[in-house]
């Protein structure tokens, strides 16, 4: 447990003490040093969940009252046995503070914060038994279950706040009040001798609306306020004990002697009521003699006293609802600047220096200040929220996640992802991972500003400065996010950063066809298959047609299709522009005996895509020789692909980024020898992996299938693969459900920040085993907080470490240039590329059909639409260009966004070149439904639920001709 920063003052600062002098008791000024700590109660527990109403009994109402008044009574009672580390020298001062909100109209914070004070003669003794008082408190504090009331250990910084909330000069007899017991003296006695003296005993109000009109009052205020309830633990001097019982005997017998006589006066009945009042008020002294606590409650405000804050506080240490005579408190005020001076330093330092009236016996003075700990409690509480868990000014929380038993792993590799918190509560305890689990790769999810990239950041730098296993990061956004990297010295001096798509900052080159030395060709073929059918939609006959081309470029090249290795003699490593010319020839040769209008179709939808993958990226993908992958297997490497464009690409590239990973730690694993092959280990971040890994098909359960979602299934299979590789992925994804079932099932580590999609916060709280109490808090979860699952599978609430805080400024910038320019410096000479072999784009081919034959294929209800000359170019649109988007437009279009809908289809038209009008988006929208309504066996539900959205889209387009 973290121990609080203990304050001690100079070692000549004043105590006052009470001792007895014979006459009575007196103030003697003792010279040493104050040593003061401080702890926050940052929220107030709800007290209703099952779990508490399970541990009190089920009670409620009244009696969870007093359940939770009773724990704090206890809390008082063991708080007496510190004054035996120094006698009337020990004080905790239970302070509520606020500080009026900046709008009026707005309720003020109230800020609880408990201090503690020990004074001795030797300073460093004072510092000593500072930290014990410290233990002693905190030992009886009700933190345990079912209350868990939170504390927070302070700084330097708050607790010269908590100790001085407002500025000393500020601080007079105008704006200082006191709470004290209201005193009573028999005037029938005749003189002010102590017979007939007595303070009312406090009589606290302990009901389910206790200290709800105090805290309502403090929170209304416009002034810097705080209320102090401070008690010192003390007991009856042994005269102060024979004084007491004098009093009692003396007035005792003045009460039996009115009773001398028969009848019944008013002064009897009078004297028995007094005598019965005085002995219920010091008996129970007399009874706890030796645990008792002076008292001093303190109201303050910053410009003048606050009477109407006192009025609430007093009342809560009376309760006059049950009784036919109303009780009284005192209010005190210093009448000279002595007695403001006194005060002050009383509350500046926990001390309890008497000061006020003069005129009572010394022997009786020190009674009006002394309570018992069923006084105390009156005002010296925490606050307990009603069942609708309001309070005033103060956070009220369930906090439903607790530290997870110990457990050893037996991990002596592990990485840490942060402080793991109890009942809110940041602990001292670490949640570590170990460092074999992401070898069985792990899934973080969080919406957007839940601090996701900052968890991927403190864990990938811990791979790399602590166990030095190199990283890659695959980032599909246009931000400068993970340059911060650049700021680390334990990665910079090894990292490499590339701008893929980007020739002028960073760029990377690669080769997809190149095949790793004793990596078998047919897998390669497969992996590459793979990466085609994540990223492209595929209709049938295109996977024959890419298959047979794949095979047909290596075997133009002299590779061996069957038997063929990586590293093969007397083989050339095919280009991208290559597999485009091969790719043509195929689709030419396999659909030569398709009709016209179907090998069209089949021969545009077969090349459309390589070739805009070589306009867009040829400098990228089409490499002459092979990327140096082994040694970004070395480094901490980040690829920034947010600057290719196209999602298809992204999606691409990303692929074969990993097909070519997990084949160069393969190749590399067949020179390791067995025994040290467990050594291998490289870790791979895919943010936003629904690019790759899509399990959406277009529009939920009432849209045909997609075949790219079964190509996003078959890669994510690859998370199987690669793990006896020693490569593990991490997945970063703001909304999982959108990911394919492999993706989710085949990692082991999950951890969840805070989601927005309601359908993968579901997904979440059942993998984590979340009940009830602990979904509603996961709703709330606030940036940079996370829920993981231990060894058992119970869940685990943890604060993540702030990596970038290390790096940035308060106010989010980044402490190094994070330009381009600097990045193109930071690269300069550290890895070499391959050159890009040229290409030049063939002359596009004449459409294999012409529009009035393509319009009379259309349903009559939608061909309406394409009879505007404007369509023509439309018509010759091949398939492949009307299903890029198919799946936005059909979600677009089920929200009845038209707007959306009416933007992607002019994208498209603008994509291949065709002049925008209303005539020609709705043209294209038309043959999109054509394309979905569905005939013979593919007619059904399904497809034409999708054909009335794409319909209604046709109505309901925002555009003008």
């Amino acid at each position: 447990m973290k121990e609080p920063f203990i304050f001690v003052t100079n070692p000549d600062e004043h105590h006052y003490t009470d001792q007895w002098d014979g006459r009575g008791v007196a103030s003697v000024a003792q010279q040493g040093s104050h040593a003061i700590f401080a702890v926050k109660v940052p929220f107030i527990p709800s007290f209703t969940s099952d779990d508490f109403t399970r541990a009190i009994g089920g009670e409620s109402g009244l009696a969870r009252i007093r359940i939770i008044t009773n724990r704090q009574l206890r809390f008082i009672n063991d708080l007496i046995n510190s004054r035996l580390l120094a006698p009337n020298a020990v004080s905790f001062d239970l302070r509520f503070i606020v500080h009026p909100a900046s709008d009026p109209q707005n309720m003020s914070k109230i800020e609880i914060v408990f201090l503690g004070k020990v004074f001795d003669s030797n300073q460093r003794k004072a510092a000593d038994l500072g930290l014990k008082l410290w233990r002693k408190f905190i030992s009886h504090y009700p933190l345990e279950d079912p209350f868990n009331y939170p504390f927070e250990v302070v700084d330097a910084d708050d607790l010269a706040r908590y100790i001085i909330p407002i500025a000393p000069e500020h601080i007079s007899a105008q704006n200082i009040v006191e709470i004290r017991k209201f005193e009573d003296h028999d005037p029938y006695i005749g003189d002010r001798s102590a017979i007939g003296y007595f303070p009312h005993a406090f009589n606290p109000n302990i009901d389910p609306t206790a200290f709800g009109r105090f805290l309502e009052t403090l929170a209304q205020q416009r002034q810097v306020c705080v209320a102090s309830i401070c008690i010192q633990p003390t007991a009856l001097f042994l005269d102060e004990l024979r004084t007491v019982n004098q009093l009692l005997s003396s007035y005792g017998q003045m009460y039996l002697e009115t009773q001398q006589g028969g009848t019944l006066t008013w002064m009897q009945n009078y004297r028995k009521e007094r005598f019965e009042d005085i002995h219920r008020t010091f008996m129970p002294l007399i009874n706890e003699r030796n645990h008792l606590f002076k008292i001093k409650i303190q109201v303050i405000g910053e410009h003048y006293a606050p009477d109407d804050v006192l009025e609430a506080l007093g009342s809560e240490l009376i309760a006059n609802d049950n009784t036919s005579e109303p009780r009284r408190w005192h209010r005190d005020q210093p009448t000279s600047n002595e007695d403001a001076v006194i005060a002050r330093h009383n509350f500046l330092f926990l001390e309890h220096r008497i000061w006020g009236r003069q005129d009572i016996e010394p022997a009786t003075q020190r009674l009006r200040f002394l309570v018992r700990a069923g006084e105390a409690v009156g005002a010296f509480r925490l606050p307990i929220p009603p069942e609708s868990g309001y309070l005033p000014g103060i956070d009220v929380r369930d906090e439903p996640f607790v530290m997870p038993h110990e457990r050893q792993t037996g991990a002596n590799r592990t990485i840490t992802l942060g402080r793991i918190l109890h009942r809110g509560q940041a602990t001292q305890q670490y949640y570590n991972i170990p460092l074999e689990n992401f070898v069985r790769h792990g899934l973080i999810a969080g919406s957007t500003g839940t601090g996701k990239t900052n968890t991927c950041l403190f864990l990938l730098s811990q791979m790399w400065k602590d166990h030095h296993v190199p990283f890659l990061v695959m980032y599909p956004i246009d931000k400068p996010d993970y340059r911060i990297l650049m700021a680390d010295e334990d990665i910079r001096d090894n990292l490499l950063i590339f701008t893929v798509g980007d020739e002028k900052t960073s760029p990377f080159h690669l080769n997809p066809f190149a095949v790793p030395d004793g990596v078998l060709l047919r897998t390669h073929m497969s992996l590459l298959m793979r990466c085609f059918s994540a990223a492209f939609t595929m209709w049938d006959p295109l996977p024959a047609i890419y298959r047979a081309a794949i095979r047909q470029v290596y075997a133009d090249r002299g590779w061996d299709v069957v038997n063929g290795v990586g590293g093969d003699q007397g083989t050339r490593i095919p280009t991208m522009a290559d597999f485009y010319d091969t790719l043509v020839a195929t689709a030419n040769e396999m659909t030569k005996d398709y009709g016209r209008e179907v090998q069209g179709n089949v021969r545009q939808g077969s090349e459309i895509r390589i070739r805009d993958l070589l306009l867009n990226l040829g400098a990228v993908v089409n490499a002459k020789e092979p990327a140096a992958i082994g040694e970004i297997l070395k480094h901490p490497t980040v690829m920034e692909l947010g600057r290719i464009g196209s999602s298809e690409d992204t999606a691409l590239l990303m692929a074969f980024l990993l097909m070519q990973l997990s084949e160069q730690l393969q190749s590399n694993l067949r020179l390791i020898p067995h025994h040290e092959r467990k050594k291998q280990m490289h870790v791979t971040l895919v943010e936003e992996a629904h690019r790759l890994m899509s399990g959406d098909t277009g529009g939920g359960a009432d849209f045909a299938a997609d075949p790219r979602s079964k190509g996003g299934e078959d890669f994510s299979n690859l998370l199987a693969e690669v793990r006896g590789f020693g490569e593990g992925i991490l997945i970063a994804e703001q909304m999982p459900t959108t990911l394919v079932q492999g993706a989710i099932g085949n990692t082991y580590l999950k951890i969840m920040h805070w989601l927005e999609d309601q359908a993968s916060f579901r997904l979440f709280c059942d993998i984590m085993n979340l009940d009830d109490r602990q979904r509603d808090y996961a709703r709330t979860l606030q940036r940079g907080e996370t829920i993981v699952r231990d060894v058992s599978g119970r869940p685990v609430h943890v604060r993540v470490s702030n990596y970038l805080d290390k790096f940035q400024t308060p106010d989010d910038v980044m402490i190094i240039e994070d330009s381009d320019e600097a990045v193109h410096r930071f690269m300069q000479g550290r890895f070499a590329i391959p050159p890009s072999a040229s290409w030049t784009p063939p002359a596009t081919q004449a459409p294999a059909v012409n529009a009035s034959t393509l319009h009379a294929q259309i349903i009559p209800e939608l061909a309406q639409w394409c009879n505007s000359a404007s369509c023509e170019p439309v018509m010759l649109l091949p398939n492949s260009a009307l299903t890029e988007r198919i799946r936005e437009i059909a979600q677009s279009a089920k929200q009845q966004d038209w707007q959306r809908v009416a933007q992607i289809c002019t994208e498209q038209l603008t994509k291949y070149n065709i002049s925008v009008d209303a005539s020609a988006a709705r043209c294209f929208l038309a043959r999109v439904a054509n394309l979905k309504q569905g005939t013979g066996e593919h007619a059904g539900k399904r497809l034409y639920h999708a054909f009335d959205y794409y319909r209604e889209a046709l109505s309901n387009l925002p555009m003008t001709s």
